[in-house]
């Protein structure tokens, strides 16, 4: 007998996302009835709604860089974190759901770099600034400040967080990837490219590369100044970025073509798409639901 999970029938959780929807219910019966025995099963951004029933609760904080340090572990709640496969799983079976595994490199490398952002954050601002001498043959986008790219979707549309344009990718010789903030946060901004078989370079936290390493991807030290991302100090981590996107604007199109590049692009395309991989974590997760589950 499948344990059941009482999901609220008005607010979001990953049970209820239409490309995990099917593995979840493979383990658990699901329930929008909260009168219904069986473990309360709330996201972690509403989750005050799953406290406040007093019964047991699993509170899926998975987006663990985000944070909330009033949600921990109670009597009756149990917080269940990722230290960074979530991020990855999550983003492959989407990405596989829409598609974007069928993508094949054309690439003209017409511009230079892609620069997506959404958002307004003062270091975007921060980088906006910086950036400007080197925007001529770019592919932006700043859409809080009006800024938009040929080929997006409106924020009303569903997908619109996930909609990637192959074109954007075919255009530029490499991903200017800037990162939710620059302190700690890990989030699937830097996946794109490696679904896209897209060099990058980071405006994000001390130790990101670093932290992509650890995942199985590989970074492009052969032909980028990868130094900055070991620099402590945000102001200088910047100019050190702007002044390796003038270096690396300045070399010819075909400067990523070499064969040692292409086996990294390759290597993180793969790994990002690991089918396998992604299901048997979410495997693992649906193990520690039913380990708690099997308490009450």
């Amino acid at each position: 007998m499948k344990p059941k999970l009482l999901l609220h029938p008005d607010k979001w959780s990953n049970a209820t996302a239409f490309f995990l929807e099917e593995l979840y219910q493979k383990h658990f019966d699901i329930s929008y009835d909260l009168n219904d025995d069986g473990i309360v099963y709330a996201h972690w951004q509403d989750w005050e709604w799953a406290k406040s029933l007093n019964r047991p609760a699993i509170i899926d904080h998975l987006w663990d860089s985000w944070g909330n340090p009033e949600l921990v572990d109670t009597d009756l709640l149990k917080v269940i974190r990722s230290d960074g496969w979530f991020c990855i799983a999550n983003e492959c079976l989407w990405y596989k759901a829409l598609g974007y595994d069928e993508y094949q490199s054309t690439n003209t490398n017409d511009q230079t770099f892609l620069m997506l952002m959404n958002y307004q954050r003062a270091h975007r601002d921060q980088i906006w600034e910086k950036i400007q001498p080197y925007l001529d043959n770019a592919l932006y986008s700043y859409q809080d400040r009006r800024v938009s790219i040929e080929g997006d979707i409106a924020r009303e549309e569903g997908l619109w967080q996930r909609h990637l344009n192959q074109s954007w990718y075919n255009k530029t010789k490499y991903s200017l990837v800037v990162e939710t903030d620059v302190t700690e946060c890990h989030s699937e901004k830097i996946l794109k490219p490696c679904a896209y078989r897209h060099p990058f370079i980071t405006w994000a936290p001390q130790g990101y590369l670093f932290w992509l390493r650890s995942w199985g991807f590989e970074t492009f030290d052969n032909c980028i100044d990868e130094s900055y991302d070991l620099e402590t100090d945000n102001t200088k981590r910047l100019e050190m970025i702007i002044k390796e996107v003038a270096r690396l604007n300045a070399k010819p199109k075909d400067y990523f073509l070499d064969n040692e590049t292409q086996r990294r692009l390759d290597n993180n395309y793969k790994r990002f798409y690991n089918i396998e991989w992604a299901n048997e974590q979410m495997e693992l997760y649906f193990d520690q639901i039913k380990e708690y589950s099997s308490r009450w």
